[in-house]
């Protein structure tokens, strides 16, 4: 790994002259150290590369200045350079950069995603030059349908690049474009070089192991560390109580909504809410702030259940600098997408990773600015009746453990051990689509042991061939070849195949001759209730049950959809800085008094309930275990209870038992004593009590074995549960005998 010196030497010279030109044209005074670096790796050498820098850090112009001077010395036929984008967005914003700079050395840019004109893209099919931006499912359905072209298409590629690679990594979609990029190489019959495009992550060698799994080793980083982005932030502590005049009405949000209205109406900003519905409620109590001060409102709902339409409105209007423009937004402005410069970051409650806070904090802080983070954390108003979780102020110590590790640089690092078998099961038959047939032998060849699946065993892979053999996926032809079964023509004949995860069955939303976005099926709608989408309020007119529409009029008041989401896996790390938090005594400088207030409470509580020395505690009628580590051992020990026929129920990372079944502490250790001795404990009874182990799209497809062992592979820990588990018993046996 190279650390970039803050003094940069100069390359400038090595750029093709007319990308100089377009450089001087732009008034930059010089160029950042990321490109300094990567002009001279990336023009002399062979080896593939990890950028990583912050947002707005210059790492797309990076790549593409050096390689784009390779590639205007490039009259060969065909694709000269392939971009992959995790987002149809940012294809669009890179599109929009890069056809500037590559058009002043003669190359062509071409996006493809799925809302490109399909002319565009039969004409770069058969006619296939320079620059090619796509999706991981856009190229699954290149390869798949137009081998033969994309054989010729790629021939004489330069270079991949794979923008925002942190974004992929430990994800089942990251695993189907590794799986793509060695499917595309094989196609070729060639080693493609590998770019990619990354923020820092905890562990840089994790990117370089994904990019390139056959030999990491030879994967060169550059991390930049000139950026030089100071960082002002504050945490603002929120007491949850109700409205006196309307108990439903919690004062809570009502006071976040005020402080973000008071604060940025000016300058762009971005909101940052945990979810869908999140979202929805905090722009419409903006919205409604506007109404009732008549001012214009510059507060815009942007997340993946609108329409197309409305989130790209919202993002013209952030890259308007001459309008104010807030976007109240879940993770969908969080990766690359040029809004231009972002003044401030507010986060509502924990991010969902450091990683996470990290990229969004990147966000802000552009042109030499500071980056401005704001952070609300709401916790109960204490009153007797409350519990010791709502005591310890957890929400309060997570945000604050986030902060921690964001300042000293850490970011999770994705889990190395998972299986993906859904995404593999999806990947068998896209690769017999892509070659029309294919022996056992050779599948697992390409896709396991030289490609993306190395952790699958042959064992695992055969026993999946016949799974899919029973579903009608695939049969064995008289020669041996597996082809496509009557199933499996069905499946992928369908454009829904080419993406790994599922595509929800949703109702359209019309209101006023436009469509507003999608709202779940599961979600119970009738006509005449009122409901809030798209930041406002509305009262269903008509449902259109057949062509699954929901038509709209404008309305007073309602009630906000629920969304699907998925829970997130916390690290270890992150739950043991809590801990560290808890048993402290420094105030960080970044919480106002509320917070602070919130600090001492919490770790009062921690020592009056001895959780300072030990794990157990007593909360009326039930017993709390606190084993302080992450959701994947929590997880594990939850299900290890369970099989000791232990009645346990999991609150994020924390345990709760009956005190009705365990009169005394010392029952509750006997039980952790016998867990953490128990040496016929397997992963294969923990699996055994999950009712429901599907949770990816070809799951259906699985017997019980490998479904187990699939889920296993992303959800239990059982080494770290039984540490966890002693540890619980060796910190309550130390406190009795300092009691002694």
């Amino acid at each position: 790994m190279v650390n970039l010196p803050t003094s940069p030497s100069n390359n400038y010279e090595k750029l093709d002259p007319r990308i100089q030109r377009w450089i001087f044209e732009k008034g930059w005074e010089d160029l950042r150290d990321i490109q300094e670096k990567a002009i001279p790796l990336l023009l002399d050498g062979t080896k593939d590369a990890i950028l990583s820098a912050t947002t707005a850090s210059g790492k797309t112009e990076a790549a593409f200045f050096p390689l784009l001077t390779i590639a205007a010395q490039n009259s060969k036929p065909g694709f000269c350079l392939l971009y992959i984008s995790p987002l149809k967005a940012l294809i669009n914003d890179q599109f929009d950069r890069l056809e500037d700079i590559a058009g002043r050395v003669d190359v062509k840019v071409t996006p493809w995603h799925g809302d490109i004109d399909q002319q565009v893209k039969q004409k770069a099919i058969k006619n296939p030059s320079g620059v090619l931006l796509i999706t991981p499912e856009s190229l699954e359905a290149l390869l798949d349908r137009h081998a033969a072209q994309v054989n010729q298409a790629f021939l004489n590629l330069e270079a991949i690049i794979v923008d925002e690679v942190h974004a992929f990594i430990g994800t089942e979609r990251g695993k189907q474009l590794q799986s793509l990029l060695s499917r595309l190489e094989n196609l070729t019959g060639q080693t493609l070089r590998r770019v990619g495009l990354s923020a820092t992550l905890g562990d840089m060698n994790i990117a370089a192991s994904y990019l390139r799994p056959e030999k990491p080793e030879n994967v060169e980083i550059l991390v930049s560390h000139s950026d030089g982005v100071k960082l002002k932030m504050v945490v603002s502590g929120i007491l949850i109580e109700t409205d006196p005049k309307d108990s439903s009405a919690v004062l809570s949000k009502k006071r976040i909504a005020d402080n973000i209205f008071a604060n940025m109406r000016d300058g762009h900003h971005l909101v940052f809410a945990n979810s869908r519905a999140d979202v929805e409620e905090m722009a419409y109590r903006l919205s409604e702030l506007a109404e009732e001060r008549r001012v214009p409102c510059d507060f815009f709902p942007h997340h993946g259940s609108l329409s197309k339409e409305i989130r790209e409105d919202a993002e013209k209007r952030l890259k308007n600098q001459n309008m104010p423009a807030t976007a109240v937004c879940t993770s969908t402005l969080e990766l690359g997408i040029d809004i231009g410069q972002v003044k401030s970051i507010v986060q509502i409650g924990e991010a969902p990773s450091v990683a996470s806070l990290r990229q969004r904090v990147g966000r802000s802080g552009r042109r030499g600015e500071p980056a401005i983070l704001r952070v609300f954390v709401e916790e109960p108003l204490l009153i007797d009746t409350e519990t010791l979780p709502d005591r310890l102020n957890l929400t309060a110590f997570r945000v604050a453990a986030q902060i921690e590790l964001l300042l000293e640089h850490w970011v999770e690092t994705p889990r190395a051990t998972e299986f993906h078998l859904s995404t593999l099961v999806h990947q068998v038959l896209a690769l017999i689509c892509e070659r029309g047939s294919i022996r056992a032998n050779l599948a697992y060849e390409s896709l396991c042991s030289k490609g993306a699946f190395r952790n699958v065993s042959t064992f695992q892979f055969v026993e999946l061939l016949r799974c899919m053999g029973k579903k009608d996926l695939i049969v064995q032809s008289h020669d041996g070849d597996l082809v496509i079964g009557l199933t499996g023509e069905k499946i992928t004949s369908n454009y829904e195949f080419f993406a790994v995860f599922v595509t929800p069955k949703n109702y359209e939303v019309v209101a006023e001759g436009r469509t507003l976005g999608e709202l779940s099926a599961g979600f119970i709608v009738f006509e005449d209730m009122t409901l809030i989408f798209a930041g406002r309020p509305w009262r269903v007119v008509e449902i259109d049950a057949d062509r699954k529409i929901i038509y709209l009029e404008a309305a007073k008041g309602g009630v906000i959809p629920e969304y699907e989401s998925s829970g997130w896996l916390v690290d270890d790390k992150v739950v043991a800085k809590e801990r560290e938090l808890y048993l402290g005594q420094e105030i960080p400088k970044y919480l106002d008094s509320v917070a602070i207030d919130l600090l001492k409470q919490g770790r009062d509580y921690f020592k009056k309930s001895n959780l300072d020395r030990k794990m157990i505690a007593r909360d009326r009628d039930e017993w709390l275990i606190f084993p302080w580590r992450g959701t994947r051992t929590a997880i594990t020990i939850e299900l290890m209870l369970k099989v000791s026929g232990v009645r346990a129920s999991r609150m994020g990372e924390y345990i709760s038992l009956p005190f009705k079944d365990f009169h005394s502490e010392e029952s509750v250790l006997e039980v952790f004593k016998n867990i953490s001795q128990d040496t016929k404990l397997t992963v294969e009874m923990l699996t055994a009590i999950v009712a429901d182990k599907r949770t990816e799209k070809y799951h259906w497809v699985l017997n019980y074995e490998l479904l187990s062992q699939d889920f296993a592979s992303k959800f239990i820990d059982i080494d770290g549960a039984f540490k966890a588990c002693d540890e619980i018993v060796k910190y309550s046996d130390q406190f009795k005998r300092a009691q002694a």
